[in-house]
Formats: C-alpha cells, sequence, structure tokens
C-alpha cells in the first residue's frame, strides 16, 4: 500500500513529505527499498506523479530506458514525470571556457563519497526527449538550471511494454535461460552456442549485467535487419 500517490525515487537523503520515497539503500531511510527501475511493490497505474531529480545519471546507461519504462508501468495516462539531470552540452561549455576542473569533474562524474553516488549516464535536451518519447512520455518543458542542469517536465502519452526489459528483471530465470528467452525475443531465434556461451559466461564472471546483454544483442546488425524493439507500445 502507498503512502502517497506521489513517488521521489532515488531520493537518497532528500525524504519529502507527501511523497513516497524510494531507494535502494536502507541507510537513507526511505519508504520503500527498491530498484528505481523494479518498483515491484507498486501496481500498474496507480501513481500521479513521478519525481526523480538527480537520479538519471546515477543510473547505468544500458538501464535508463528501463528505469523510464518502469515509470510509464507505474504512473497512470496523463501522469507527471519530474526529471532533473547534468546537460553535457552546458558542462561542456564550461570546460571550454576554463571552468574551475574540480567542479566540473563533479558534474560529470558524482562526488562519489559512496557506492550509487557515481555519474555513468549524461544527457542533452534532445537525448532525453528522444527517450522519454520511446518510454511513452511527452516532454512538456526543459529548461537549463543553475547553468548545468536539465530541469523537465514529461506527461505519460501512452502505456508501453517491454517484454526484453521483464525478462531480465526476472530473478527465477537461470543465466542460460535469460540469454535463450533474449535471443527468442530479439531475434526470433535460438540462440547459437557461440552466442549463448560468451553471454552467459559474461555475466556469471560479472563482465556485463543482463540489461547489458538485452542492449548488446538488440544493438547487433541482425536486430537493426529485424526492426527489433526495446519498447513497444500497448494497444
Amino acid at each position: 500500500m502507498l503512502l502517497h500517490k506521489r513517488l521521489n525515487v532515488g531520493c537518497g537523503f532528500d525524504i519529502r513529505d507527501g511523497y513516497t520515497n524510494v531507494d535502494m539503500n536502507a541507510f537513507h531511510q526511505p519508504d520503500l527499498i527498491a530498484d528505481i527501475s523494479n518498483i515491484h511493490q507498486v501496481e500498474d497505474g496507480t501513481v500521479e506523479e513521478v519525481l526523480a531529480q538527480d537520479v538519471l545519471e546515477h543510473v547505468p546507461r544500458t538501464k535508463v530506458l528501463p528505469a523510464l519504462v518502469e515509470w510509464n508501468r507505474v504512473l497512470h495516462v496523463g501522469g507527471i514525470l519530474r526529471l532533473r539531470v547534468p546537460d553535457l552540452t552546458s558542462i561542456a561549455r564550461m570546460i571550454l571556457a576554463g571552468e574551475h576542473k574540480a567542479v566540473v569533474v563533479d558534474m560529470l562524474y558524482g562526488t562519489q563519497p559512496y557506492a550509487g553516488d557515481f555519474h555513468t549516464a549524461g544527457f542533452t535536451v534532445q537525448s532525453l526527449t528522444s527517450e522519454l518519447k520511446e518510454a511513452g512520455f511527452a516532454l512538456e518543458s526543459a529548461e537549463i538550471i543553475d547553468s548545468w542542469m536539465i530541469s523537465a517536465v514529461a506527461r505519460k502519452v501512452s502505456q508501453v511494454r517491454s517484454n526484453v526489459f521483464d525478462l531480465a528483471k526476472n530473478d527465477s530465470l537461470s543465466s542460460t535461460e535469460f540469454v535463450k528467452s533474449i535471443y527468442v525475443a530479439i531475434l526470433g531465434r535460438d540462440a547459437d552456442n557461440e552466442g549463448l556461451q560468451h553471454f552467459v559466461q559474461s555475466m556469471d564472471d560479472g563482465a556485463r549485467d543482463r540489461f547489458q546483454v538485452a542492449t548488446t544483442i538488440a544493438s547487433s546488425e541482425e536486430a537493426r535487419r529485424r526492426g527489433a524493439r526495446l519498447v513497444e507500445a500497448v494497444a
């Protein structure tokens, strides 16, 4: 049961009244401990607003779209997503203008005081708009604040789904079962032995997680020829 129908995802120490505060780290003392790309405790379409300030840059690049798709899932159609992320274009201008290096490095990579407080993804207004559109959102406004961050508001305009991301989040599948399922979902065929062994080994060695495997296969020439998509609109 949600405390509030507004989520503050990846809240860190920014615990807000009137929101269900969500974070993966228990030491932040959130209302709900969860990975922001897999908030399985929240039912579909039950949320009015998702607030994600200074969050997406901490998500591995291959999990940015899965996170947006998950927020689409929990929001009702017409629900609002409020984002704040670093703007790579503004930061690049600062570097070219000779801004203080330590400050710029923190903007790019995070202050890194603990695991999870690293920046692993970057954005421009154009790239953010594109990923939001793929995840079923329409960008309503975007402005640069404090000279280096994008403050954006988007609205859920359509329901989307991703069988691929659902497979990646399914912990009941073994590595082998997952890779076999991903080949079928993305390429429409059984996994060849070489590919199966390669991807299973890379996951077992910790070189790739499941989202990285899915993204790698989806970006292959074979997947492009098939017109494979990670995300689909729900009719």
